[in-house]
């Protein structure tokens, strides 16, 4: 039993730190969402982001026993169907997907006509 969610952060080699939340799956969005935002500040580190990301999922649960795991794969290729349901992050991918909006968004408003 449970609502269980693996939350993968993917690093540029390909290895990643999981988050496993037993009771995560539903809302997981919501909370990846607040928790992207309050990583904003280290976006563009991956090591400080990710850490800023795990500590604001489990920051009601902190010091409870049960609840949340933490682990650690060289290979995300482990992460398949065996598990319930996994999310994958990449904060480097991210950061430069932003970084390009950005760059767009400015393109915009520069040739905007009036």
């Amino acid at each position: 039993m449970g609502d269980r969610i693996n939350f993968a952060f993917k690093d540029r080699e390909g290895h990643a730190v999981v988050l496993y939340s037993h009771w995560g799956a539903t809302g997981w969005q919501h909370d990846i969402a607040g928790a992207l935002e309050h990583a904003r500040p280290r976006w563009d580190d991956s090591a400080y982001g990710t850490r800023m990301m795990i500590s604001y999922l489990i920051s009601d649960k902190l010091m409870d026993e049960t609840g949340y795991g933490i682990y650690a794969v060289t290979d995300t290729s482990c992460l398949d169907s065996s598990f319930d349901q996994v999310i994958f992050l990449e904060l480097f991918h991210f950061c430069n997907f932003l970084q390009c909006l950005e760059s767009l968004s400015l393109m915009y408003w520069l040739f905007l006509p009036l």
